[in-house]
């Protein structure tokens, strides 16, 4: 016969499944989030002051460098590959979002905190590099300076009352082009996203979009440093403007509009415009 505890113990309910994590949990709301470890918040501080430190020390090279009164070299005919490269990039990115807003809108019930983090962290960074490569190739913005700051409407001596022309336009120019921090974030965001999955955070499935972007820029990278570097070598070196995109983009602004130069005369005074406003002398190569 069984005794009194063992028939206590036959008729005890079996013990309650685990709760899933906050990682597994179903993304209906973000009181998940609440649950992030002490180690794992520790650890996104860590790499997030290591990133922006780093971020500063190439800062303070690329202004040192810039300020170089070297003359740049500008090839024309590596320009026109810089753009495909560029066209290349702009075409993974447009069809890479439409993947993370399909898994989000399709997930349904099993849609987790995980699975909603990750696509919307890779959603983040390819909209962010959208941002960064629109700026950087778009030189209306240049072309309008050049416009109204040094042609011969700016030289007019009776300009109408609601024509006025910004005064320090000119270091502005010229502390983005030393770096600008709200573009640079697009490379050190998408380092961010791989160093997760290499830290066991998320696979590196979950990324596969950060490491596309990785090998794309690379590409673009070195192309750029083939048509132009504003910041020479023994300054800057080439592993500065791969860190900084910013640096290696933004001088495409004043170099793309010489493609589309008919004489001469406008060669003669768009590098004018750049040594006057930018502090950069080029040398020209067709």
């Amino acid at each position: 016969m069984l005794g009194l505890n063992g028939l206590i113990g036959r008729f005890q309910p079996p013990p309650p499944e685990p709760e899933p994590s906050w990682w597994a949990s179903p993304a209906t709301s973000l009181d998940a989030l609440g649950a992030v470890s002490r180690a794992e918040a520790a650890t996104l501080v860590l790499v997030a002051l290591a990133l922006a430190a780093l971020r500063r020390v190439c800062a303070a090279a690329s202004r040192r460098a810039l300020a170089s009164k070297d003359t740049r070299v500008l090839k024309l005919s590596e320009l026109n590959r810089v753009v495909l490269i560029k066209e290349l990039f702009l075409a993974y990115l447009n069809a890479g979002m439409l993947e993370p807003i399909l898994a989000v809108a399709g997930g349904g019930s099993d849609l987790t905190t995980r699975k909603l983090l990750v696509n919307l962290c890779q959603l983040l960074g390819l909209v962010w590099w959208l941002y960064l490569l629109t700026d950087s190739f778009d030189d209306a913005d240049v072309k309008q300076v050049f416009l109204y700051h040094y042609s011969e409407i700016s030289k007019s001596e009776r300009l109408p009352v609601w024509l006025t022309f910004r005064k320090d336009i000119r270091s502005e120019e010229r502390k983005e082009l030393a770096g600008s921090m709200s573009l640079d974030i697009a490379l050190w965001y998408v380092l961010f996203c791989i160093l997760a999955a290499w830290c066991g955070l998320v696979s590196h499935t979950d990324v596969i979009h950060s490491y596309a972007v990785l090998g794309l820029w690379l590409a673009l990278h070195h192309t750029t440093r083939r048509a132009t570097c504003w910041l020479p070598s023994r300054g800057a070196g080439y592993l500065l403007t791969l860190l900084m995109p910013s640096t290696a983009l933004l001088p495409l602004e004043y170099s793309l509009p010489l493609l589309e130069t008919e004489d001469l005369e406008g060669l003669v005074a768009w590098r004018s415009f750049v040594l006057e406003h930018c502090g950069v002398p080029l040398n020209i190569v067709g």
